[in-house]
């Protein structure tokens, strides 16, 4: 396995088109546990090599970080470095092949009728973080597979799925659409020896979940540490929910009120669900990506006020150097 771990990143070193990168990164790590962990770990042991120009990265994940235009600090852990490559490259590639679908959808359906927003595949990512064994891997794949799991081991670093959502999102015409998406959800490890790893994958997140068990309170108890972790290291305007797992039992250690009660606190989405007895699930992810596409549409109609501001206090014509005349 180092062999090969050496051979592939000494291999993605020499490729200059970043895109041809993310498919050789893709390809090459695995998508399933513990196949995945494994060659990431090898990956990251893959001793330095001299630098091949004067202030140039030392190992090959650095650089490959630096040829991706990878936000990872220069301190990081190499293991960092590869998993924010990772996450990059793969982030696009979901991103390309939801592109690519809107395309073909569209080109089918151009000479049949108007091209309408239902057409087209908008990307949410949405991150799962919390306590380890809160559920966040059985809440993710009842989302995304409908399947419940009774037994699962402990998520190492990360994994994510992908599926399709129709969110019922009005805009600014006042007028409701349903908006197609792909969401992309993210299952982090919740084990302190991946913590620092975790803040990775918070990059370019529309969306985060803070999940606790209903059935123990120490894992609510830690949900607030969760959200400071989500405000140090998510994109400014993040969308934030608060979810209660596991709330079938008959005794429940954390009442739902109490659930909704801190997030209200802290500006936060709500919402009590059941992997188990797929209930408020899918709806969670529904009511969360629906503020997340109204917070971007207000981040882009900030935007375009600005700069209509802008244009609108320039009288036409003025002069932008100054001077006295005469």
């Amino acid at each position: 396995m180092e062999k090969k771990c050496i051979a592939a990143l000494s291999a993605w070193a020499e490729m200059g088109d970043p895109a041809e990168i993310e498919d050789a990164v893709i390809a090459f790590v695995p998508g399933d546990e513990p196949q995945r962990s494994a060659v990431l770990s090898a990956l990251a042991k893959v001793p330095a090599v001299p630098p091949a120009c004067p202030g140039c990265a030392t190992t090959p994940t650095a650089r490959l970080a630096q040829m991706l235009n990878v936000e990872v600090s220069d301190q990081a852990e190499d293991g960092e470095k590869i998993a924010a490559v990772v996450s990059s490259a793969t982030l696009r590639a979901v991103r390309n092949e939801s592109s690519h679908r809107a395309t073909v959808s569209m080109s089918m359906a151009g000479q049949q009728r108007r091209v309408t927003i239902d057409d087209t595949l908008d990307l949410v990512k949405v991150v799962l973080v919390g306590d380890s064994g809160v559920g966040k891997t059985c809440f993710m794949l009842r989302f995304v597979k409908d399947e419940f799991v009774t037994s699962t081991r402990a998520t190492i670093g990360m994994d994510f799925l992908t599926r399709q959502l129709g969110v019922d999102v009005l805009h600014s015409s006042e007028s409701s659409v349903v908006q197609q998406l792909t969401v992309q959800c993210w299952d982090t490890a919740g084990q302190e020896q991946f913590h620092s790893l975790t803040a990775t994958y918070y990059r370019k997140a529309g969306g985060v979940m803070v999940l606790y068990d209903a059935t123990d309170r120490k894992s609510f108890e830690s949900v607030e540490r969760w959200l400071s972790d989500v405000d140090e290291h998510a994109s400014e305007g993040v969308t934030k929910m608060i979810v209660s797992s596991k709330t079938e039992g008959p005794t429940l250690a954390v009442p739902p009120g109490e659930g909704e009660a801190l997030a209200k606190k802290h500006g936060c989405l709500f919402a009590a669900t059941s992997s188990k007895d797929n209930n408020n699930v899918v709806a969670a992810f529904r009511a969360l990506c629906s503020k997340v596409l109204e917070s971007q549409e207000r981040m882009e109609s900030i935007k375009e006020e600005a700069i209509v501001s802008l244009t609108a206090g320039k009288p036409r014509g003025a002069k932008t150097t100054g001077g006295n005349c005469c």
